[in-house]
């Protein structure tokens, strides 16, 4: 399939990249502590739930406070579970003020208990294409005419352009009137 790049925002990409990184690197210090502060196990697994489903970790806590209370008197379990509720409510907490929006997920990629940016992804999602043959065509029909008036005004468009044609019949048409010494000078 034939494509053309019509655009390139590679400003917005950079700003996209930074703002991402910081992001992560924030994410890449906070999670371990988190988990570290509360017990919670930190693998690959765990890391991935934290970025990108992070109500997943109340299960995650709740399953691993069960195996550690099984063998405790049913007072001390109820008690240990009222508890746990504070203490997920503050993970999910932390884990909210670090969450990625919609937009930003697909640029993360995850590296074990850690993630980065995908930088080749933001820079191409900053690209605009054309891929439609006859969006293609129309582009290259412009792109012609462009190359044609560079040619005739060899790199000095004057101000008033738009006065060498006139429109005769629904087409363009050469202004009779203009000054035509001036482009001969030109050369």
């Amino acid at each position: 399939m034939e494509k053309i790049l019509i655009s390139n925002d590679s400003n917005k990409a950079t700003r996209m990249i930074s703002e991402l990184q910081e992001k992560c690197n924030k994410a890449n210090k906070a999670i371990p502590f988190l988990f570290k502060a509360n017990d919670i196990e930190l693998t690959p697994d765990t890391f991935r739930m934290a970025i990108f489903s992070p109500r997943q970790i109340e299960k995650v806590y709740h399953d691993t406070l069960n195996e550690k209370i099984k063998g405790f008197p049913q007072v001390i379990q109820v008690t240990a579970r009222n508890e746990a509720e504070f203490a997920i409510e503050n993970i999910l907490d932390e884990l909210g003020k670090l969450e990625f929006s919609y937009q930003e997920k697909p640029f993360i990629s995850l590296s074990g208990t850690s993630c980065k940016v995908n930088e080749e992804a933001i820079k191409e999602s900053c690209k605009r294409y054309i891929t439609d043959a006859k969006e293609i065509e129309v582009y290259n029909n412009v792109k012609q005419a462009a190359d044609a008036l560079n040619l005739l005004f060899d790199g000095d468009i004057p101000v008033t352009w738009w006065g060498i044609f006139q429109a005769k019949d629904g087409k363009f048409a050469v202004n009779e009137n203009l000054n035509f010494e001036y482009f001969l000078n030109k050369k």
